[in-house]
Formats: structure tokens, sequence, C-alpha cells
């Protein structure tokens, strides 16, 4: 399921793909993830460079988990990836 999809089935049941505000959240959603599966998270950007990450639920995008090198932007990476026990991901 693409990040589109995924937050279009949560809006459907009311809610929105997960922001995290946090290190508590990062940690708690962490521990909840299933080992070796790749999940969306709703932070996405319309445009290039780092200010203009935003949440799909419309808070303010200011905490960050960004893995190594991340977020790139290569080919159209708008969307971010989340795996347990590792960083985020743009893909």
């Amino acid at each position: 399921m693409n990040f589109d999809d995924a937050e279009a089935y949560c809006i459907n049941w009311g809610g929105h793909l997960a922001t995290i505000s946090n290190s508590v959240e990062n940690e708690l959603i962490d521990s909840l993830l299933k080992e070796g599966s790749k999940y969306w998270i709703g932070l996405k950007t319309e445009a290039l460079g780092e200010e203009a990450w935003k949440w799909a639920d419309g808070k303010t995008f200011d905490f960050e988990y960004w893995g190594e090198n991340q977020p790139t932007q290569k080919d159209g990476q708008d969307c971010v990836h989340w795996k347990k026990g590792d960083m985020w991901r743009d893909s």
C-alpha cells in the first residue's frame, strides 16, 4: 500500500497516519511495530527542503528522527517510512 492509500484508509476510519511529536511517542510506536515490516508515518512533503515536511493531520513538524543521510528526497521521495528499531527514511 502506498502512502496516499494508507492515509486514505486511516481517514476512512476517522484518523490519520501516525504523527510523532516527541521521543516518548517515537519509542512507544517503535515498541508496537512488527519486526521486518515497513510502516508509513504521516509525514510528507510537496516541495524540496526539510522545512517543507508536514504531518498529515496538520500538526507542527517539530520532532524528527531521521536516519543517517536522511531525508534524501531523491527521485520523488516525498513520504516517510519506518521499520522497527530503525530511524525514519524518506521513500
